[in-house]
């Protein structure tokens, strides 16, 4: 991408409307009740696992919407792995390290994502769980959580067009 690229209105409104997206998914991740369900981990491992999940979710369902989509989800991407990068620094990983990190938490989100992915498009019944089970999420709630992600990637799949690309999304209650 040139510099031109950087300052075009719409890359900004891109960067505007992925960097809501990214806040909502840092929310529903972050929720205290996926917790208290025990639907997450409360570790640091856990919460990477939900961010991962819920941002897999997200960029799966624009992808649905072509080019538009595909560029808001790149866009989007961007600012989850900035959000790792961030979070890194935050617990004292130092500039050395911090590449071999984030690309080691690159790897474990896109194979939460293609495991996601193929969970949800597959007609086997129980894909989710053993997901799940496969990553170790939720060990005392797997099938709760299966139910969750699937609930949520229907909720998804039913909103609309232009509320996607605008960076609304909302999640189904837990």
């Amino acid at each position: 991408m040139g510099l031109d690229a950087l300052f075009r209105p719409q890359s900004a409104r891109r960067r505007k409307i992925a960097r809501h997206l990214y806040d909502q998914i840092m929310a529903a991740a972050l929720s205290p009740e996926l917790y208290r369900q025990g639907l997450a981990q409360d570790t640091l491992d856990g919460r990477f696992e939900q961010v991962a999940l819920h941002a897999s979710l997200v960029m799966r369902r624009l992808r649905d919407e072509d080019e538009p989509g595909r560029a808001l989800a790149a866009e989007l991407q961007r600012e989850v792995f900035s959000g790792f990068d961030y979070g890194l620094r935050e617990t004292g990983v130092g500039d050395s390290t911090i590449s071999r990190k984030v690309r080691a938490l690159g790897e474990r989100f896109y194979g939460l994502a293609r495991g996601l992915d193929a969970a949800i498009g597959s007609d086997a019944p129980n894909a989710m769980i053993d997901l799940i089970r496969r990553n170790g999420l939720a060990p005392d709630a797997e099938a709760r959580l299966a139910e969750y992600l699937k609930s949520a990637a229907q909720h998804l799949g039913d909103v609309d067009r232009e509320t996607i690309l605008s960076g609304q999304v909302d999640w189904p209650r837990l």
